[in-house]
């Protein structure tokens, strides 16, 4: 998994590179977007550490039919994916978890989608 992380310049690092940095260096006085393809991929930083307040998830296509509901015009979610999402706010602090996958597209609550599971 690759993390993009938005320094004054624009830099591609692995997950495992954006955690050491966090612990090294706190991201030092930077502002970061971190992207990441997967809602566990985003979980793993924040319950290393690194502090999130706000998480938009974007388009995220499906993987098993069988577990993955459309959630919004172009979003699946599992089970466990929104599982992790509620533990991002409610043990971690992130405060706004929202799903919008462009901003001209309408913006859905977290709790909206853990309503359809």
């Amino acid at each position: 998994m690759q993390v993009l992380v938005l320094v004054k310049k624009t830099i591609i690092i692995t997950a495992d590179k954006a955690k050491h940095y966090w612990d090294e260096f706190e991201f030092k006085d930077y502002n970061c977007i971190l992207l990441s393809k997967t809602v566990k991929g985003i979980y793993d930083l924040v319950v290393h550490g690194i502090p999130m307040k706000e998480l938009n998830i974007g388009g995220v296509s499906q993987k098993d039919p069988d577990k993955d509901l459309l959630v919004t015009k172009s979003v699946y979610m599992n089970k466990e994916d929104v599982d992790r999402l509620v533990e991002l706010r409610e043990k971690y602090g992130v405060e706004d978890i929202y799903f919008q996958a462009t901003p001209s597209a309408p913006r859905t609550e977290l709790n909206e989608v853990v309503s359809k599971f």
